[in-house]
C-alpha cells in the first residue's frame, strides 16, 4: 500500500515541465517537434517487429481480443499489447469488432485518425502511466513528443491529479495492517 500511495503523491507532485521528463528529469531536455509524430499505420508496423507477430490481425483476434480490458472508452476497450512470447509492450484499444483504435507500445503514442477526438489517446497514457509507473519517455535522454503526443499527455495528467487526490485521501485514511 506504501508504494501505491507514493505513486499518487508523485502524479500529485507533476506539473505541466514534469510530466514530461519525468519527477528527476530536467524539463530543458524536453524536445516538442512535430517531427516525433507517428502516422498510425507505422505505429502498428513497428509493434508488429517488436512483438515478432507475422500477422497482426490473427494476431489481435486470437490473442488481444479475449483479454480482459484495463479500462473502457465508450465502446473501445484498452487491453495489454503482447508480443508473441507473451512481453507486455503497452497498451493497445479496439474497438466492438477488434479493430485497432489506437496503441501506446513503447515510447509510441498513436489513435487512427478513424477514431480521433474520442480520449482513447488520453486513457491509453493514464492507464499506461498507473501502470508502469512512469512514462516511457522519461528514461530517455531527451524525451520527445509530438505537439499533439504533448497535448494529450498535458491533458492526462489533469485526470490523474484528480485521482491522485482521491487515491491520497483513501490511502491516508485507510491503516496500515499489522504483520
Amino acid at each position: 500500500m506504501k508504494m501505491h500511495l507514493e505513486f499518487w503523491k508523485m502524479i500529485e507532485a507533476l506539473d505541466e515541465e514534469t510530466v514530461l521528463c519525468g519527477p528527476d528529469g530536467d524539463p530543458d531536455d524536453v524536445i516538442v517537434d512535430p517531427i516525433m509524430g507517428s502516422d498510425f499505420q507505422t505505429a502498428l508496423a513497428d509493434y508488429a517487429t517488436d512483438g515478432e507477430i507475422p500477422d497482426l490481425s490473427a494476431f489481435v483476434q486470437e490473442v488481444l481480443a479475449p483479454l480482459e480490458p484495463v479500462a473502457w472508452v465508450g465502446d473501445v476497450r484498452i487491453v495489454p499489447a503482447l508480443g508473441v512470447e507473451g512481453y507486455e509492450f503497452g497498451l493497445i484499444a479496439l474497438d466492438k469488432t477488434d479493430k485497432i483504435a489506437g496503441i501506446f507500445s513503447g515510447p509510441t503514442l498513436c489513435v487512427s485518425s478513424e477514431f480521433s477526438g474520442q480520449g482513447i489517446a488520453r486513457q491509453l497514457v493514464v492507464e499506461r502511466m498507473i501502470r508502469d509507473r512512469e512514462l516511457p519517455t522519461w528514461d530517455h535522454d531527451k524525451p520527445g513528443y509530438s505537439p499533439g503526443g504533448e497535448g494529450v499527455i498535458l491533458s492526462a495528467l489533469d485526470e490523474l491529479q484528480s485521482r491522485a487526490k482521491h487515491e491520497i485521501e483513501e490511502l491516508s485514511s485507510t491503516p496500515e495492517p499489522d504483520f
